[in-house]
């Protein structure tokens, strides 16, 4: 009874997915059809041929490869003024240091600098 009821209800799905399944098999056996008239279409025949005319060589223009020597000496100019200002940033840091450890170091509460008592 259960089978008959299943049967029932399923065949009139089966009947929809054969009918599916048929015609995804004609769209497939379309699909191959173009496919393979695309690929025995000659490029030429859809976009046509163009002649590459001689160019004339422009000797002025730089080849890509060069460099612009005058831009490059500015940027190590001004890497070296950056390197030099760095520099003594860090030698003022370093003696404030050392001048800040000496002080603290030798320095007494009784000591009055620059007066003889």
């Amino acid at each position: 009874m259960i089978e008959r009821a299943l049967a029932n209800d399923m065949t009139p799905l089966s009947s929809t997915i054969d009918a599916f399944a048929t015609r995804i098999t004609a769209a497939i056996t379309k699909l191959r059809r173009d496919v393979d008239q695309l690929k025995f279409t000659e490029m030429s025949m859809i976009f046509g041929t163009m002649e590459i005319t001689e160019m004339l060589i422009d000797s002025e223009v730089p080849p890509a490869t060069t460099r612009d020597e005058e831009k490059l000496g500015v940027d190590k100019k001004s890497s070296y003024e950056r390197l030099t200002e760095v520099e003594e940033a860090m030698i003022d840091s370093a003696l404030q240091i050392s001048l800040r450890d000496t002080t603290m170091d030798g320095s007494s509460v009784t000591d009055t600098p620059g007066m003889n008592a």
